[in-house]
């Protein structure tokens, strides 16, 4: 079978262990060297291209970003999730405009997170999941406005919503999973 060739390779100092998000001519790929990346996704009439821009997110990145209203969402290794203006900040490496921290017992936000009418959604490996204002609160750590505690230790599935009922999924190591369905209708 025939074998294809790049059409050219992103440059970056981590392995990327998540799907990139696309979104108005602009790649984004966290890495395990804690980056985000962001990559124009026409290349750069070069085999091997350089990013247009980093983000600081942390120790590490596992999770998928998610792109929505002029922002970039990521999960990372310091238990939180991280939020970039889509755009850049202007230099070669941002710092992000806000953090969402979830209090009490803290762990890897692996959950790529999900966005629908304004709000971010996202899992923690312990057993959380948050929703937090997709523009933040007007400070740079932000706590969800709305949380739930699950029955399994990690919630590390992307949560996908339909028609206004968010699911997702946890796991409990071995057992059978859980799949947990909430309505968010708004009254």
């Amino acid at each position: 079978s025939p074998t294809c060739a790049p059409l050219w390779i992103g440059q970056t100092d981590g392995t990327v262990h998540n799907a990139p998000a696309v979104a108005d001519g602009v790649v984004y790929a966290g890495a395990g060297d804690g980056k985000l990346y962001a990559f124009a996704a026409g290349g750069c009439d070069a085999e091997t291209c350089p990013p247009l821009w980093t983000g600081n997110a942390g120790t590490y990145v596992d999770s998928s970003p998610a792109v929505a209203g002029g922002r970039v969402f990521v999960g990372s290794g310091e238990a939180e999730m991280k939020v970039f203006d889509a755009a850049g900040c202007g230099q070669p490496s941002c710092e992000p405009l806000w953090v969402g921290f979830m209090p009490g017992p803290q762990a890897t936000i692996e959950s790529s997170p999900m966005v629908a009418n304004g709000v971010v959604y996202v899992g923690e490996n312990n057993g959380r999941v948050a929703a937090f204002d997709v523009n933040g609160c007007g400070q740079y750590v932000c706590e969800p406005r709305w949380e739930f505690t699950t029955q399994v230790p990690v919630v590390n599935s992307s949560p996908v919503m339909v028609n206004a009922t968010l699911y997702l999924t946890g796991t409990n190591f071995g057992s059978t999973p859980i799949l947990y369905v909430f309505d968010l209708t708004i009254h």
